[in-house]
């Protein structure tokens, strides 16, 4: 693969669109037509025939309800496998378009059935069979907080299969991500990427993810984007679309995600734009800012449009502003009644790296414990092999900017507290990257090779060549 020849230090991916005001026109038109798309594309899947997709989820609706609203997959024993079919429920009766409500009103309202007897409200899964039983069932609640763009696929792929069906769907799809991202990381920083890449899956229990609606949707759109991205940065389009791409995955994230791990979206394809621009020993630090910034953007901003558009066609903007601003309180931790640690929602999520028995059970004080530990054992681990390597700062200038994507996560769970403490189980996953992006500063910091021939010299032994360090 021919390497570029720009070894610029810092501003290369904004520096081709030297006028700030067509770059900024750029994003604005991206975000234009983007929104449009998205919100069309919502809107008429609502035009999907709702007895289409009750007939798609009847046949499993039995099983759904028989192992509750948070089964494990594979009926593990580990926290780490749980699924959350209470969100699920929520997302399948939301894909069923009410007949009653405009396509529009679906689109924004998002309704759903919380069923309710005399004996009080029932779980989701319940009242999921209770809509397929009668699906003259009235919805009688809006979930209008996110975009709900994840019913858009869903109704897709429940007018062709099943639900189990769409689940070995979900796991043929995802390998086959996994595999042709792998190949690009190998491609692009060689074998030890795909080792860490794929050691940092399995520390996710990857073979759960297919099974939950919830969580799959963020994988799929992480491993697009880095597809997306390795082509633009093999044609040399580095400079032109790349801030359009990642303003384009924060608006997807904002449009397809029910807040289980957006960042991942985000951290992935800054991952290979790092070891790219490695591979010439450019830096790296600058255009990671600038990208998170327009990924940001394009999350926010289109979280923010749902939220004008709700104030103008709900019959009460106050209320809307009201709840609105109360789960936004409640999900970062600032509400009155919050009682959750920002330091034990990074401790909890921590310890499923390598914790198996429940947090709850342990407890946060002990996960904190285990969190202080292992951070001060990887440091100094690091510190001493990166010294007696030969302290080669020029390396670590530019593997630097993986440590600040691998802290990322945590700076999220600090952030959103209540919601990371509270679902851990699969919030946890956002350290896809932390794990991934630290493995691979361990192994592109310290030079291995000097490591390896002043263990040679001191043992007798023959010292590396250049093609053996390599491998």
């Amino acid at each position: 693969m021919p390497r570029r020849k720009d070894r610029s230090t810092k501003g290369a991916i904004f520096s081709q669109i030297k006028d700030p005001i067509l770059l900024v026109a750029v994003l604005i038109a991206t975000f234009i037509v983007t929104s449009f798309l998205f919100v069309g594309l919502l809107t008429v899947s609502n035009f999907v025939s709702p007895e289409r997709i009750i007939s798609s989820i009847e046949p499993d609706i039995d099983e759904i309800v028989d192992r509750g609203s948070y089964p494990r997959a594979f009926d593990s024993e580990s926290r780490k496998s749980t699924l959350d079919r209470f969100t699920d429920s929520i997302m399948l009766m939301q894909a069923i378009p009410d007949p009653s409500m405009t396509a529009f009103e679906n689109a924004v309202l998002a309704p759903y059935l919380d069923y309710v007897q005399e004996s009080g409200r029932i779980s989701p899964p319940i009242s999921l069979r209770e809509k397929i039983a009668d699906p003259s069932l009235e919805n009688n609640n809006n979930y209008f907080l996110y975009w709900h763009g994840y019913t858009v696929p869903m109704r897709m792929v429940l007018s062709l299969f099943t639900f189990s069906q769409v689940i070995i769907v979900n796991y043929i799809l995802l390998v086959a991500l996994i595999l042709v991202v792998a190949e690009i990381f190998r491609r692009t920083a060689g074998i030890k990427a795909v080792i860490a890449f794929a050691l940092a899956l399995l520390l996710m229990n990857i073979w759960a993810v297919p099974q939950s609606f919830q969580l799959v949707n963020m994988f799929f759109l992480s491993l697009f984007g880095v597809i997306a991205l390795y082509l633009l940065l093999v044609k040399g389009k580095e400079r032109i679309w790349i801030p359009s791409l990642f303003l384009v995955l924060g608006m997807a994230t904002s449009f397809f995600d029910f807040l289980t791990i957006p960042l991942v979206t985000l951290l992935l394809p800054l991952l290979l734009l790092v070891l790219w621009r490695m591979k010439d020993e450019r830096q790296s630090l600058f255009a990671v800012v600038g990208l998170t910034v327009t990924w940001v953007m394009g999350y926010v901003g289109f979280w923010a449009a749902k939220w004008l558009v709700l104030l103008k066609v709900h019959t009460s903007p106050d209320l809307v502003n009201t709840l609105i601003l109360s789960k936004l309180n409640e999900r970062s931790g600032m509400d009155a009644e919050s009682t959750v640690s920002r330091i034990g929602a990074i401790s909890r999520n921590f310890s499923l790296l390598h914790w198996n028995p429940d947090p709850l059970i342990v407890g946060d004080y002990f996960s904190l414990r285990i969190v202080a530990l292992s951070i001060l054992s990887f440091v100094v681990a690091w510190a001493v092999i990166f010294w007696l390597s030969g302290a080669d700062f020029k390396r670590l200038k530019l593997s630097f900017p993986l440590l600040i994507l691998a802290s990322a996560p945590y700076l999220w769970y600090f952030v959103i507290s209540n919601h990371s403490y509270i679902h851990y189980w699969f919030t946890y996953r956002a350290q896809l990257v932390s794990v991934f992006a630290f493995l691979l500063f361990v192994m592109i910091s310290i030079d291995w090779k000097k490591l390896m021939n002043r263990w040679a010299d001191k043992s007798g032994k023959e010292r590396l060549t250049t093609e053996q360090a390599k491998e």
